[in-house]
């Protein structure tokens, strides 16, 4: 019996080996797919020298990159180009750094044209000044002499007389009359130039002890006034105090 079964066996598997399908004779067998040389299509070779062309221009397998084909390409992700959104970022600090040189080129201009302006009349003025100009005014401090000073030369050679309506200046010609108004009030004084002075910075007259008891100006020791050229050192007149 056992023999009887094994020879069953045999032919049952020799059964199936004759249904299980074969490949026909003569029919291609693919082998492997090659790149053709030009790069615009793709070659599968198969068995017995069959070829297949394909196209990647119409095979939605195949995609080109670069120029040259490839199989199962995904999609590119889209990169922007490396210098482009930067450029337009950093174009913004350039323009405002650009702007803020210009705003302040202009204000250094501006100062400048100011600062020569002042200079300007600041130069005109001492001209007018040193050559006692008449009608010229300027303003700023004034201050009084001390009363230790009575009796010291003054610059003309006479002596300084606290009582008298005198005054120094630092340019005017000695001579000069001018006019004296305290700013704020309506007080003002006449007083002739026969010294020079004051060196004090921003002070622009001293006054007689006199002066400046009538522009109410002892207790303070200084006041703002406006000084008026009201003569040339040749003219003649009389001192006075006008209220």
């Amino acid at each position: 019996m056992l023999v009887a079964f094994l020879a069953a066996a045999g032919n049952a598997q020799a059964q199936a080996q004759d249904q299980a399908p074969t490949a026909e004779a003569g029919a291609p067998q693919p082998s492997v797919v090659e790149r053709a040389g030009s790069g615009h299509s793709l070659v599968a070779r198969m068995g017995n020298d069959h070829r297949k062309t394909f196209d990647p221009g119409t095979n939605p397998v195949f995609r080109r990159s670069g120029g040259a084909a490839s199989a199962f390409d995904p999609d590119p992700v889209p990169v922007p180009a490396a210098d482009s959104a930067p450029a337009a970022v950093a174009a913004k600090p350039a323009s405002r750094t650009a702007e803020l040189v210009r705003e302040a080129s202009a204000r250094i201009a501006e100062q400048a044209n100011a600062r020569g302006a002042r200079d300007s009349r600041q130069a005109s003025l001492s001209a007018s000044l040193a050559s006692g100009q008449v009608g010229v005014r300027q303003r700023g401090v004034a201050s009084w002499y001390s009363n230790n000073l009575h009796g010291e030369l003054t610059a003309n050679g006479e002596r300084y007389n606290r009582f008298e309506m005198t005054a120094a200046h630092q340019t005017l010609p000695l001579g000069s009359w001018v006019k004296v108004t305290r700013v704020g009030s309506q007080r003002s004084v006449l007083v002739r130039v026969n010294d020079r002075g004051p060196f004090a910075k921003s002070r622009i007259i001293d006054l007689s002890y006199q002066a400046a008891q009538a522009l109410g100006m002892i207790n303070t020791g200084t006041a703002q006034v406006v000084m008026e050229v009201v003569s040339a050192p040749q003219d003649s007149g009389t001192v006075a105090s006008v209220r």
